[in-house]
């Protein structure tokens, strides 16, 4: 049964010094949970692109600013969206000062 209440994952954090023209692996554990909402934060110099594969861009996020990417706004009618426990994403762009992190929501099973 799911919870009637909201919990926050761990943030994830990617120093962008680390930044190069292929893609790396942001997350390599993948989300811990079934997230409703996730939330892109570009705090670096540079702008980035997303990939949910690590060879094709899918976003593109400028330097300051913040995304949210809400998984039940696609839902039908009677469904829950999420992003499944253990999805990954990849980064790259141009080497810069700052980092890159990803936020998340879900709602935990009792």
């Amino acid at each position: 049964m799911t919870a009637n209440y909201v919990k926050m994952i761990p943030l994830i954090t990617f120093d962008t010094s680390l930044l190069t023209d292929d893609y790396q692996i942001l997350n390599p554990g993948g989300l811990p949970n079934a997230c409703y909402m996730i939330k892109f934060y570009n705090e670096s110099t540079q702008p980035v692109y997303i990939s949910m594969d690590g060879s094709t861009d899918h976003e593109y996020l400028s330097y300051g600013y913040s995304f949210p990417v809400y998984a039940q706004s696609n839902a039908q009618k009677r469904d829950a969206g999420f992003w499944a426990a253990g999805t990954t994403f990849w980064i790259k762009g141009t080497e810069s000062a700052g980092v890159f992190t990803i936020s998340g929501y879900y709602q935990p099973q009792i």
